[in-house]
């Protein structure tokens, strides 16, 4: 699979490959079952030899729970800790949902947040439309920043087709 992906890529290497779990071909079953916790070792396993190539710079997992990753640090075969989780955080979920961000913080792992808007939520949310008029900026802008200033220090992902949306994500900070 990594190796299919850098072809489709058509890329030597990539900065950062996350692993987000087994996918079905391998078993996946769902949750942190036992099984699963082995079947994530052993694609973890594949992604440790994928950076020992310099095919990816840094490795990291997507929507691992506090017991998934406990269960992947665990491994014997574990020799590298992920440098990211990818989950979805948003201001609607408060600052350290089921104390996930604050546990990858104490293991090193920086959290990066998908969908900081809430897939729109936020973006119609009265209070950050509120905080947003009394700081001359959008919603959205609101919404980013709340994530960013998070004591677990975030990283984010964003996306959009719209120059003047894409400036106003990359304008978060002058406020």
């Amino acid at each position: 699979e990594l190796h299919e992906s850098l072809d489709l890529l058509g890329m030597q290497y990539v900065d950062l490959m996350l692993l987000h779990g087994p996918s079905e071909p391998f078993g996946y079953e769902g949750g942190c079952s036992r099984d699963i916790c082995a079947l994530n070792a052993a694609q973890w396993r594949a992604y440790q030899d994928f950076q020992k190539m310099n095919k990816t710079r840094s490795i990291g997992v997507s929507n691992y729970c506090q017991s998934c990753i406990e269960c992947l640090l665990s491994a014997t075969t574990t020799s590298v800790t992920p440098s990211v989780n990818q989950i979805q955080y948003h201001v609607g979920m408060g600052q350290d949902p089921e104390s996930l961000p604050s546990y990858c913080r104490s293991k090193g792992i920086v959290v990066q947040a998908y969908s900081p808007l809430a897939a729109g939520g936020v973006i119609s949310s009265e209070a950050c439309i509120r905080v947003g008029q009394a700081y001359n900026k959008t919603s959205a802008q609101v919404g980013l920043r709340w994530v960013l200033q998070q004591p677990s220090e975030p990283s984010l992902v964003v996306k959009s087709k719209s120059p003047k949306y894409i400036q106003e994500d990359i304008s978060v900070f002058d406020w």
